[in-house]
């Protein structure tokens, strides 16, 4: 059964469940002023075809005992949630935003059921973008009901800052990573921008609407977010621009992007905290990042112009400045500093890739155990990615069990011996495999898949 027709069979039994009494007190039900309320705010021509029978016929024809459908859906909704059936509170959500459709609490639970509970039961991103996408729907139908609603123009915002990007939050699974990706080819901008918009739609309709703005620093709070994560976009998270790393000029856009986040923040603390470190802290914490991408810069330039290998001095420096960074106090969500950090111990770990294929056992060794000791001592005990990284480290320790086979694949490659090379090849994807198996946390990262399809090709 489709989930129009499952629809249509729910509303029709409340329907059924409620018309005798109604029909018998019709005349005096016509006449009430919830009907009249009803169909002032819910003019008919404005409805669409497929809300006529819950938002026509539940005004006219259920009239006063409308509120009694609508505690009836609460409570079937109540034990929905207990029992986590999920599209089945979807469905009576929508039931309730029909009958309700001036309660903002309603278009909001809807959409947080759609973008968290339902999205989250699916592994195919295409899926959790689909139910995602489907809460934002909703929420901003909602909005259209009540534009001077400012918690309705909060939610879409907060979707699109929270949600879709978690993977810039947190060490997601890669299907939560691929969303942004896949939303962001498609829409072609950044979805902090987007969250950004609707963030100061609502704060522009809170402050008009209580003609105060004591509580408008939780907007600023999350517009400022949003400016920070956009600047870690032009540094290359952003996944929507193929080739971004070779790009020099996004250096300049993420300081440009981080000077206006520091101006803001300035603001907002002007409007806010006069007298307070609060802001000041946060405006700290950016001023010291434009540091370490300055340092980046210097990264780039020098493979640019001898080569990895002549970089990786350069990139230990890096390193360590982000690990201080991330020591220190944790101001705005540590996803997006933990791509960066991620990024550059992967380029060293390509360096010691780049020694094995030379034949420099040593040297390969030498980096990559710097790694795995780096990767042990990055975080104070309360990071809450400590653990991963120890894991990394466990993984890279015991890829190191591999380097001698890769080097003597290549190097009875190159003295024409290909059953040799091939028998050390398979010695060096038994350890790769027993890796991307384990609970190292390696089996997706494009350091170690690439490095696996090389040695297939042996």
């Amino acid at each position: 059964m489709s989930e129009q027709r499952r629809k249509q069979v729910v509303l029709l039994l409340i329907a059924a469940v409620l018309l005798a009494p109604v029909t018998i007190l019709q005349g005096r039900l016509d006449r009430s002023e919830e009907v009249q309320s009803s169909l002032e705010s819910m003019p008919f021509e404005d409805i669409p075809p497929e809300q006529y029978l819950m938002e026509y016929v539940g005004s006219i024809v259920l009239g006063g005992f409308r509120a009694i459908a609508v505690d009836f859906l609460w409570l079937r909704l109540e034990k929905l949630t207990r029992d986590k059936k999920w599209e089945e509170m979807g469905l009576v959500l929508k039931a309730i935003a029909r009958l309700q459709p001036r309660m903002p609490e309603v278009w909001a639970h809807l959409a947080w059921n759609m973008a968290y509970n339902i999205a989250s039961q699916f592994d195919d991103p295409l899926e959790k973008l689909k139910w995602i996408e489907e809460g934002i729907r909703h929420v901003r139908e909602g909005q259209q009901r009540n534009p001077k609603e400012e918690r309705l123009s909060f939610w879409p915002g907060y979707i699109y800052w929270h949600r879709i990007p978690r993977s810039e939050h947190m060490v997601a699974p890669e299907s939560e990573q691929r969303m942004m990706e896949i939303f962001e080819r498609r829409e072609r901008r950044c979805v902090y921008s987007i969250a950004a918009e609707h963030l100061r739609r609502a704060q522009e309709l809170y402050v008009a609407q209580y003609r105060a703005d004591y509580l408008g620093d939780k907007y600023e709070g999350l517009i400022v977010d949003s400016l920070f994560h956009q600047a870690y976009h032009e540094i290359g998270s952003c996944f929507s621009r193929p080739g971004l790393e070779q790009d020099p000029a996004r250096f300049d856009r993420t300081q440009s992007m981080l000077d206006h986040t520091i101006e803001y923040m300035r603001m907002v603390d002007f409007k806010y905290y006069p007298g307070t470190t609060f802001w000041r802290d946060r405006v700290l914490y950016v001023q010291r990042l434009k540091r370490i991408f300055e340092l980046e810069r210097d990264v780039d330039r020098i493979i640019a112009a001898d080569g990895p290998a002549a970089a990786v001095p350069a990139m230990w420096e890096v390193i360590a400045e982000y690990k201080a960074h991330k020591s220190g106090k944790m101001i705005f969500r540590q996803g997006a500093l933990e791509k960066r950090l991620r990024h550059q111990v992967f380029r060293i770990c390509a360096v010691a890739h780049e020694k094995l294929e030379a034949g420099d056992l040593a040297g390969a060794q030498a980096l990559w155990r710097a790694v795995v000791v780096s990767c042990r001592t990055r975080h104070l005990e309360s990071d809450p990615f400590t653990p991963h990284w120890k894991r990394v480290a466990d993984g890279f320790e015991q890829l190191e069990k591999a380097f001698p086979h890769e080097v003597a694949a290549a190097q009875a490659a190159k003295a024409g011996r290909p059953d040799d090379a091939r028998a050390h090849a398979q010695k060096a994807l038994e350890v790769y495999f027993n890796v991307m198996e384990g609970e190292e946390g390696l089996y997706d990262l494009p350091l170690v898949v690439d490095r696996v399809d090389r040695l297939k090709k042996f």
